[in-house]
C-alpha cells in the first residue's frame, strides 16, 4: 500500500524547564514557542504525531506526539504522492 505523505509545519508552546536553584526573579513567564516540521504520522482529536522520516518498510524515525492544545499554528506544506 503506498501512502500519501504529507509535510506539515507546526508552532506549539512547550514545558521549559532548568536545573538547581534559582530565584525568582530569574524565572521566566515568558511561553516557549517551540518550531517543528516534518512528515504528519497520525493524528486524532487530542494529539498529532510528525516524524523527519519515513523508510518502504512503514517504519518512523524520531517520531515526536504533541498536544493539540499546545499548537498555536498549523500549515500543510506539500503532499507527497
Amino acid at each position: 500500500m503506498k501512502l500519501k505523505l504529507k509535510i506539515i509545519y507546526l508552532e506549539w508552546i512547550d514545558a521549559k524547564s532548568t536545573y538547581g536553584w534559582h530565584p525568582i526573579s530569574e524565572l521566566s513567564k515568558e511561553p516557549f514557542l517551540v518550531v517543528t516540521a516534518g512528515l504528519l504520522v497520525c493524528e486524532d482529536a487530542e494529539f498529532i504525531t510528525v516524524s523527519t522520516s519515513y523508510a518502504p518498510n512503514a517504519d518512523w524515525a524520531d517520531p515526536i506526539t504533541i498536544p493539540k492544545r499546545c499548537i498555536t499554528k498549523r500549515k500543510t506544506l506539500m503532499v507527497l504522492k
